[in-house]
């Protein structure tokens, strides 16, 4: 795979405004849900529509994937 087979995608920044704090910082795991299903996703060819990815929910996922798991 080269750099010429990816996807476009596109990107987002959130401003997160803290009065608490006077100093620029990460804005913590907003992603790591999200990052989570494209992985979950992309791994059983079906798409992931709702969060938190329980078990109960995966094991629905699996039943509907294509078969390649």
């Amino acid at each position: 795979m080269t750099s010429t087979d990816t996807y476009a995608a596109d990107s987002a920044a959130l401003l997160i405004v803290d009065p608490y704090n006077d100093f620029m910082s990460e804005g913590g795991i907003t992603a790591a849900g999200a990052a989570l299903a494209n992985a979950v996703s992309n791994a059983l060819g079906v798409e992931v529509t709702k969060l938190p990815l329980r078990p109960e929910y995966i094991m629905e996922l699996v039943r509907r994937g294509d078969g390649s798991v």
